[in-house]
């Protein structure tokens, strides 16, 4: 029989039997005590599936500013934007010949660019970088004979991939129109210094609209 005279005795028996220490905790503990270890992982579990909910929802409504000020950048360009370039470039007799999936502003050009894509002039993906350019424009600078084509992309807060897309597009129109003066432009809100640089030395122009509604 074991007799228990003191608390070390209670201590030292739990030792050398620690199976009964699940029971002694059931004795001694309430069921709600005893489910507090469950209850907080549970807790935790739920929590975090919150906090990824929160973080799920605060990125797509940054995506959806992002867009909406894009749009709004775009709109601006197809309304005014247009004037910086001609001012900046010094053209005359500019006008839009493409807007990217709104319009078919000139059908000579639309002709151009399919017949060059058909006969393998340009691959499909750079037909098809020409239509996504937001928008392209016909000019000449006074005093010379050759054809200016301007391919704008527009862009709230221009990335690497802007910068290439743009590079992209006016390559491929110089392919098509081969006497042609292409140059390459960004439209946008904000640029960092760095992409500056990087605009400036793969030939981009870069015009800053601050007014943007």
């Amino acid at each position: 029989m074991v007799v228990i005279d003191s608390i070390h005795d209670l201590h030292r028996i739990l030792r050398e039997n620690p199976e009964w220490r699940e029971e002694m905790r059931r004795i001694i503990l309430t069921d709600e005590l005893l489910e507090l270890p469950q209850r907080f992982a549970e807790y935790a579990v739920m929590t975090d599936r919150r906090l990824d909910n929160v973080e799920h929802r605060l990125d797509r409504m940054q995506d959806d500013i992002g867009d909406l000020k894009g749009i709004g950048l775009e709109s601006k360009l197809h309304r005014s934007g247009l004037a910086r370039f001609v001012t900046m470039f010094g053209l005359r007799n500019t006008r839009r010949i493409r807007y990217a999936e709104y319009d078919n502003g000139s059908v000579e050009f639309e002709e151009a660019i399919y017949d060059a894509e058909i006969n393998g002039i340009i691959s499909d993906v750079e037909y098809a970088r020409i239509l996504h350019t937001d928008m392209i424009a016909r000019g000449r600078i006074r005093g010379q004979t050759n054809t200016v084509y301007l391919a704008v992309e527009a862009s709230y807060s221009v990335s690497r991939s802007d910068i290439t897309k743009v590079c992209q597009s006016g390559e491929a129109i110089g392919k098509v129109f081969t006497s042609a003066d292409v140059r390459p432009a960004i439209y946008c809100a904000a640029i960092s210094d760095e992409l500056f640089d990087v605009a400036r030395d793969e030939g981009v122009s870069v015009v800053i609209e601050t007014n943007i509604r």
